[in-house]
């Protein structure tokens, strides 16, 4: 199974936390069949998409919950709500395009984290403490997916 481990965002404040996410992931080892991209801003994410069987997604979102918490939206529910991202034009409407266009992978699942202050340069503390939260909840939405007996890869 071919998997796009997607970081949305930019360097902006707590809107880096996706990508950030990824990287530390990538740093330590991802399994065989991982592909991570990290600063993707959601345009690209049309051809991120495009040969993966399954996507995990992380982001930013404002869905109306105290910073720093970590959520996994389903992606039926991200794609019929009001957009979780700060995006002009967010992962909703990527995920749209994707799928108009048959480029949806089978298997997506989002995890997000709460955004508190995008204004600034560094992250607001509640999200930096996220990170580890979120990082265990990707390897464990990975580990879901990949066949048993893989070996990880380490970059």
């Amino acid at each position: 199974m071919r998997i796009a481990l997607i970081g949305i965002g930019t360097p902006h404040g707590d809107d880096a936390v996706g990508p950030l996410v990824v990287d530390a992931l990538a740093a330590e080892g991802l399994p065989a069949g991982v592909h991570a991209l990290s600063w993707c801003r959601p345009p690209e994410l049309v051809d991120a998409l495009a040969d993966a069987d399954a996507a995990l997604l992380v982001d930013a979102t404002r869905a109306g919950l105290e910073p720093g918490t970590v959520h996994e939206p389903a992606a039926q529910d991200l794609l019929e709500a009001r957009p979780l991202s700060s995006h002009g034009l967010g992962a909703r409407e990527a995920l749209a395009l994707a799928e108009a266009l048959g480029r949806a992978p089978q298997h997506l699942a989002i995890v997000g984290i709460e955004a508190g202050e995008t204004s600034h340069d560094a992250l607001s503390a509640p999200v930096r403490e996220a990170i580890a939260t979120a990082s265990a909840r990707v390897r464990a939405r990975l580990a879901e997916w990949i066949a048993p007996g893989e070996e990880a890869r380490h970059a």
